[in-house]
Order: structure tokens, then C-alpha cells, then sequence
């Protein structure tokens, strides 16, 4: 890459991966993955760990916590316990 590449020398999303990381790494994603269409899931962590996690931080009483704390819906928190007999009825 040449020595003095700005920010606002770079197209589109590498400026804007650029403006969040820094040009190199932008740099090293163009060399990686130019060409590809790619879409970001919404979630950051795989479900099946955070069900792990939910399962194991769970009190008997918190799933509407465990539900903001995560960015999980309180119904889909009550399904990954409902999967070990942990389903909370009435909270």
C-alpha cells in the first residue's frame, strides 16, 4: 500500500471501515474479501453461546434482564430455557 493513503482517498465502505479502524486494516480487508457481496448478521455473538450463557446466568426470575442484556426478545430467552425444563411462566 502506498505511504500516505487518507481516509478520503478510499471508496465507499473501506472509507467507512477506514473512519472505524484505520486505513491499513482497511487496506487488508479489500485484499481479503474485494468482489464479495457481504452482509453483516444483526446479532455479534452465535446464538447457540448466548443460549448457553442465558441457561447459566438465569435465576429463576430475570429473563426480561437476560433479554435487554443480550438485545434477545423476553420470548426468545424464555425458548432457549424452555429447551433445559427452565421455562419461566409467570415473571
Amino acid at each position: 500500500m502506498e505511504a500516505e493513503v487518507k481516509k478520503d482517498d478510499l471508496m465507499g465502505v473501506y472509507k467507512e471501515i477506514a473512519e472505524i479502524l484505520d486505513v491499513d486494516s482497511a487496506y487488508k480487508v479489500f485484499k481479503e474479501l474485494r468482489g464479495q457481496q457481504i452482509c453483516f448478521p444483526q446479532r455479534f455473538y452465535d446464538s447457540k453461546k448466548v443460549k448457553d450463557i442465558v441457561r447459566s446466568e438465569y435465576t429463576g426470575n430475570n429473563a426480561k434482564e437476560l433479554a435487554r442484556k443480550y438485545g434477545y426478545s423476553e420470548r426468545r430467552i424464555r425458548q432457549f430455557l424452555s429447551k433445559d425444563n427452565l421455562n419461566p411462566q409467570n415473571e
